[in-house]
This record gives structure tokens, sequence and C-alpha cells, in this order.
């Protein structure tokens, strides 16, 4: 099923809506990218009970200090200076919409333990079903191992606060949320969706590659790269295009996408049982088993490259995909080199002509 999901990928700073939906809109892309990890320790997302989770003031803090949250609040609150009292209006506003889950007393926040011994007690804000899905893009993640609740949770009225219509409730509601079967095909049940690419197209395009952590983090890069969210050419730390071919440094970028609910998924089904770091090293040998990236003459999949500016001594490590790659991810666009970075490893050509002709 070709689904277009061109509105979903807007950045927030797009949406002049209201606070309620500014600020989830906000966490989507948040999540989506991996900038807001979800069931790590010092997360302020969690899934518990099978619905997200929002750590408060935290979540709340992140947003006023995001440039989206900043430029909204100073258009729309420009009366409102102390960042306390910002945190209350939002808090506030969302709160009204009435999209999330009380406790057995009726209290909107829920208290959680961590579950570190001697770790500090907090409260989350508990969204409902159909707003934790909106969020997720419909996908399942486990439940949090760090925080479990200290009381029940009222979850009777979920199903009927939001049908798969997208009615509003008292007056607000989110945009661009569509009916559930258009957003994960039950073909491909077992993979993400990748946001406007789903896994046969891009097995298509990439020809038809079968590594499904590849399609899965390629979908995911792609779409990052269109809006805006991994910038190409504008700092050190961003993507680059060097010898009219794209980088990425590493493990930066490798990092976001296992903190995004796509690399969160895929490491659930597939890397369980390793750490942290051994799940980023799982990812790293799926992606070059594609043998879509340049290597070396010495056949080193990273490359070194050289900071320019002030501290050229500096060398940074990256990865180079090959023009068939480039060309599917920065959408055919043409891109001058990079002003920020030098290719320092040496490529055999020749082996970079038989790569892009795989």
């Amino acid at each position: 099923m070709n689904v277009d999901r061109s509105d979903m990928i807007k950045p927030p700073a797009q949406h002049d809506g209201d606070t309620f939906t500014v600020f989830f809109e906000w966490v989507k892309s948040e999540l989506e990218y991996g900038s807001i990890a979800i069931n790590k320790e010092s997360s302020s997302v969690h899934i518990i009970e099978k619905h997200l989770a929002l750590m408060s003031p935290h979540i709340f803090q992140h947003f006023i200090k995001s440039n989206v949250g900043n430029e909204f609040l100073n258009k729309h609150m420009p009366n409102i200076k102390s960042n306390r009292q910002k945190i209350k209006q939002v808090k506030n506003d969302i709160l009204s919409a009435q999209r999330h889950l009380c406790s057995v007393f009726g209290s909107d926040y829920v208290k959680v333990n961590n579950t570190n011994v001697g770790a500090k007690k907090n409260k989350v804000l508990m969204l409902d079903k159909a707003l934790t899905e909106y969020l997720l893009n419909n996908l399942a993640l486990e439940d949090s191992s760090h925080v479990i609740t200290r009381l029940p949770i009222i979850d009777g009225k979920q199903d009927t606060i939001m049908s798969s219509q997208c009615e509003t409730v008292s007056g607000y509601t989110l945009k661009s949320i569509p009916e559930k079967d258009t957003i994960l095909n039950s073909e491909l049940a077992t993979l993400p969706p990748t946001l406007g690419v789903t896994a046969k197209e891009t097995n298509k395009k990439l020809c038809a590659n079968e590594n499904e952590t590849f399609n899965i983090f390629t979908g995911w890069l792609k779409v990052q790269i269109e809006n805006g969210s991994i910038p190409i050419n504008e700092s050190v730390n961003s993507a680059h295009v060097v010898n009219q071919n794209i980088v990425l440094i590493w493990p930066q970028v490798l990092r976001k996408f296992a903190n995004s609910i796509y690399g969160c998924r895929l490491l659930q089904l597939e890397a369980k049982h390793l750490t942290g770091k051994g799940q980023r090293k799982y990812i790293e040998r799926e992606l070059f088993k594609a043998v879509k990236h340049i290597c070396s003459v010495t056949s080193d999949d990273f490359l070194k490259f050289g900071k320019n500016g002030c501290d050229k001594r500096k060398t940074i490590i990256g990865v180079m995909f090959n023009p068939e790659l480039t060309s599917y991810l920065l959408s055919d666009k043409v891109y001058v080199n990079s002003d920020y970075i030098t290719l320092k490893s040496i490529i055999d050509s020749r082996k970079e002509v038989k790569i892009a002709a795989i």
C-alpha cells in the first residue's frame, strides 16, 4: 500500500496551531529522529502498560527550550516571561484536551518509581491509546524496565476519547492522524513504515536489497534529510557531501537512529539481548553487509576526514555511501562538496566503481 505521508513529516515549526497540536507534533518529530530516546534510564519518555508516558516536568522543560517551543511561546504567549509560567501554561493547555489517563484518585499525573535503588520518584503524563499509537506510528514497543507505576490507572475511558476517524475532544484535535489501516500495512507488520517510502519501495529503488536493517535505516535517514532534521553541509556534525557522495559523521547519526522509534522497534525485534554498544555494533554490521558504502584501499569500512578550520589536526570518522545510495538519499539533488571536512583516507577509484555497480 503506497501511503502519502507528506504532511506527517513536516517539521513542527510549520504548524501554527494550538499548544496541544504544536507540542505533540514536536514530540512526534523528536521521537522519529531520535532526539528523545524511549525507555532509556535517563529518558523523559517511557512506555508504561502500553501507553506513552511523558516525564513531568522534564518533557515540558525540553519543549520550551527547543526552537519550536521557544518560537511558538514567544509568538502566542508574549506576556509570559518566566519559564516556570510557560511550563504551567503548556501543561494546562495539554491537560484541558483530556487525552491522558488518570490515577485511581483522579490525578492527572501518575506517580512512578524508578527501578534503580535509591532513585528519585517521578510523575508522568500517560497518554491515551489513540494518541500513543499516533506518536509511535502504530509501532508496538515493550514496556520500560526503568519505571513502574505506584498506583493503578483508570483506562476505561480511552476507547471513547477518540475514534480512528479523529474526533475532536474538548475543542482540540491532532492534525493528520490517519486511520489505523493506513499507518502500517499488514503485509509489513514486522517492519515499521519508513515515512513515505515503504520497505518494498526501498528494496525496489536500491536494487532489491533484502537487508531489513538497511531498508529501515535508509528509509529513516531519507526522511530526516528531506525534512531538514539531518542537514547537509551545514556544520561539522551534520551529514556532508564529499567527492559527490554523502558522508555520515559516525557514530552521531547511528545513535540518533538507535534512539528513534524505528531504531527502538528494530532492536527490540532483532537485538534485544545485546547491550547499548552491542546493539549499535549490530546495526553497523547489518548496514555494511548491504555493501552500499565506499571503503578505503585497505578495506576499512570507516573513512577518516580532516576538520577544516582552526583545528585541522582533528580526525573525524565517517561512512561514505556509494553514488547509487547517495542519489536515493538526496532525491537526485546535487550538492557542492562540503567546506567543513576533507577526505584523508585513500580510496581506490576502481573499488568505488565496482561497489557502485552492485
